[in-house]
């Protein structure tokens, strides 16, 4: 009886390749690199195959592919990938071998549909076409808030006579980022423990190679706040009544700024817009019963998010326009 194998230790090494590349979390061309590399796994495995092997061989594929979901940046679209090449490694192997069906006795309609590697190659393609407009999107999204958050700093300017005007900026935003190269402001940053969005902030800037800014230490925020001219922060969700949720660092540093009169803009996108309201009076969770619906119901926060009011943000900016908090549902408009 003839005697069949596969080579594991070439698709270990395969493996091995694809999972370094992916701890690396080089996410300019890893999506390309990783699809390239998992279509020379299957190659190899198939080349490796012999009939007795079918089962084995799809579920070790199956069990890799989990581990790169796990790893890998792009986790949607990378398991997408999987999927179709795990289908084109059965598709090669079912069609080799006509008296194996692994899917006999599935009923026709969820039977996995096979394809080639073409049509593969042109379903990646599109994947990462539909990424790249997602990215092109936000990307004008957030060129339209900067433009209009830019008049609420000092231009570039180049008398010399001008000063920086100073800007306190809490949490962690890529607005910042374009607001610091097309303005001559001067950003302080909190330092915001526990969290270290100063320093998560400052590590963006030095990838972009802006250096006015300056990070504080938290105990320090009062001193320098009274010399910026404004408070900046991008909430995590708006509300329809002008609420806002931040972490708890972004809600102290606004009291803050309200205290000193120092005006507070929210940076947001459409999308961080939601027509729900807060109830300020918390469910008593002694009144909760055993019943999944009401729990759903109830509201209840999690600690590290708070809420702003209203009155505690002179304005709100997106892409739509420039709203003040009591008519920011407009932004449905």
């Amino acid at each position: 009886m003839q005697q069949y194998f596969i080579d594991y230790d070439k698709i270990q090494n395969q493996v091995n390749q694809i999972t370094s590349l992916i701890q690396k979390n080089q996410q300019d061309n890893i999506l390309q690199q990783y699809a390239h590399l998992f279509v020379d796994l299957c190659k190899l495995a198939i080349e490796q195959f012999h009939s007795t092997e079918i089962y084995n061989l799809a579920h070790y594929l199956k069990q890799r592919s989990d581990e790169f979901y796990i790893l890998a940046p792009q986790i949607l679209l990378v398991n997408s990938i999987s999927e179709h090449c795990l289908r084109i490694v059965n598709s090669i192997l079912l069609h080799k071998q006509q008296a194996i069906d692994l899917f006999e006795q599935c009923p026709k309609d969820l039977r996995p549909v096979y394809i080639t590697y073409d049509s593969f190659t042109k379903q990646k393609n599109n994947l990462i076409f539909k990424l790249n407009e997602v990215v092109l999107l936000e990307n004008k999204v957030d060129e339209k808030v900067v433009e209009r958050a830019l008049q609420f700093l000092r231009p570039k300017t180049t008398s010399t006579s001008q000063t920086p005007m100073n800007v306190f900026c809490v949490g962690v935003s890529k607005f910042f980022i374009s607001l610091l190269e097309r303005s001559n402001s001067h950003f302080i940053l909190p330092e915001c423990y526990p969290f270290n969005h100063g320093q998560k902030q400052k590590s963006l800037f030095q990838n972009h190679r802006l250096t006015n800014y300056e990070l504080i230490a938290d105990t320090s925020a009062p001193i320098f706040i009274q010399n910026c001219s404004c408070l900046l922060f991008e909430p995590i969700v708006i509300h329809t009544n002008g609420q806002c949720l931040v972490d708890s660092n972004t809600q102290t540093f606004i009291y803050l700024a309200n205290f000193y009169k120092i005006p507070v803009y929210g940076l947001f996108r459409t999308y961080q817009f939601s027509n729900k309201t807060i109830k300020a009076n918390l469910t008593n969770p002694e009144l909760l019963e055993a019943d999944f619906d009401q729990f759903g119901e109830a509201d209840v926060f999690v600690v590290q998010n708070l809420v702003v009011e209203p009155e505690q943000v002179e304005l709100y900016v997106c892409e739509k326009g420039i709203y003040a908090p009591e008519v920011v549902f407009r932004v449905l408009e």
